[in-house]
């Protein structure tokens, strides 16, 4: 689930990670927005290509805080760049970057457990540990 924390609307239910080498070169081309997956989301990335799409999507480029840095409606056959602050892509469907009332400088949740545990799942992650913070008497929360 993706919110838009700055304006309390609802981007994404279902959102998919492209983590792996072809789901991050494939992107959206072959695929739908459907029910399923709403948006896909493209961490650690500052740019998308548009080749070989059929259609037109929302493309939301994230700074390493989750704010928006820049959005575009992406068109077919070109490439879109987020500038030397992007961290992080989110394709949606075309008009939804509209309807959530997404503008630059809005903070995201893209509810970063979730992410963790599709990355471990990936093999992305082998080794993950939280800290626990400490009380002041030495015991832990």
């Amino acid at each position: 689930m993706i919110r838009n924390l700055s304006r309390q609307t609802l981007l994404a239910e279902n959102e998919y990670y492209a983590l792996g080498f072809r789901d991050r070169l494939q992107g959206m081309i072959g695929r739908r927005f459907e029910r399923a997956m709403d948006c896909m989301v493209f961490p650690a990335c500052n740019s998308i290509h548009m080749f070989f799409m059929g259609m037109e999507l929302d493309a939301v480029f994230l700074d390493r805080e989750n704010r928006i840095v820049k959005r575009v409606t992406a068109k077919p056959w070109r490439i879109y760049w987020g500038g030397r602050k992007a961290y992080c892509v989110l394709e949606l469907p075309a008009g939804r970057g509209d309807e959530a009332m997404c503008r630059v400088g809005d903070v995201l949740d893209l509810n970063g457990e979730a992410c963790r545990e599709k990355m471990k799942e990936n093999g992305k992650i082998r080794h993950f540990t939280f800290s626990s913070p400490e009380l002041p008497d030495g015991k832990k929360v």
